[in-house]
């Protein structure tokens, strides 16, 4: 068990999900932040109309029943959708209305495809040109994962003053230009340029956690949702845990300490 000295990981609200509600929408956020967790967890894609959206899965489909990429709609198509009742949320809006209320973790999804129609590289440009008009004071809430290392790249490149955080490709069969657990031990990939580690839970290990803070970089694992998942994990000196139960997690978390 914890003591009260000791400091507890970062609670994030995988895709700012919490108690059922839909995963990147307004109401998990709220009800995230509510619930006092430490940070959402945020995934951006872009439209046809180069607006920057929140949205996990590469296709439209739970919004509009096609299996249609989602940089294939603009806007207002997406905001007419929610076949499933959930609403399209854009990332100006979200970065408004939360940048002093938690901290962000701005995962941009980066595919084959968006990389070859030159999607990532507009991402990137977008996101920071967003990022750009924050305050100084609330730039520090700010991280950017991705799993792709050139977006993390470029965005350390335009000098944003947010985070970096890999997400490292556990399962080595992603894209070959995401980076794995050996390329990271075996310092083949350099991560001068980062603050923060992330990988799955079942592919965590003390050896990749010694790591990441002897490289003063902080540790994230995703998603942790059972009691058992967690007790694993509390044998780690994690700094972050993402969950899809926040409200369940705080409540777990601060009772130990």
């Amino acid at each position: 068990m914890k003591t009260a000295m000791e400091k507890r990981p970062e609670i994030i609200a995988h895709r700012g999900a919490c108690m059922g509600l839909p995963d990147n929408s307004m109401e998990g956020f709220a009800a995230s932040v509510a619930n006092k967790a430490d940070g959402l967890e945020i995934d951006v894609q872009l439209t046809k109309d180069n607006i920057c959206v929140l949205y996990h899965d590469r296709t439209a489909q739970k919004l509009t029943g096609a299996r249609r990429p989602i940089f294939s709609y603009t806007l207002d198509q997406l905001e007419k959708a929610g076949s499933d009742g959930r609403k399209i949320v854009t990332l100006e809006k979200a970065i408004e209305l939360f940048k002093e209320k938690t901290r962000l973790y701005i995962e941009i999804k980066s595919g084959k495809l968006e990389r070859k129609l030159g999607i990532t590289k507009l991402i990137v440009q977008k996101v920071c040109n967003l990022v750009a008009g924050i305050e100084p004071e609330f730039k520090k809430n700010i991280s950017f994962l991705s799993f792709d290392p050139d977006v993390l790249e470029h965005i350390h490149n335009m000098d944003t003053g947010t985070g970096y955080v890999l997400n490292i490709d556990e399962y080595a069969i992603k894209e070959k230009w995401s980076v794995q657990i050996k390329e990271i031990l075996n310092k083949t990939y350099s991560v001068k340029n980062l603050t923060g580690l992330c990988i799955n839970k079942r592919k965590l290990t003390h050896k990749l956690v010694t790591f990441a803070h002897d490289h003063d970089l902080k540790m994230f694992v995703y998603s942790c949702n059972t009691e058992n998942q967690l007790k694993r994990l509390l044998g780690f000196k994690l700094d972050g845990i993402m969950t899809d139960r926040a409200q369940w997690l705080v409540k777990r978390m601060n009772h130990e300490t």
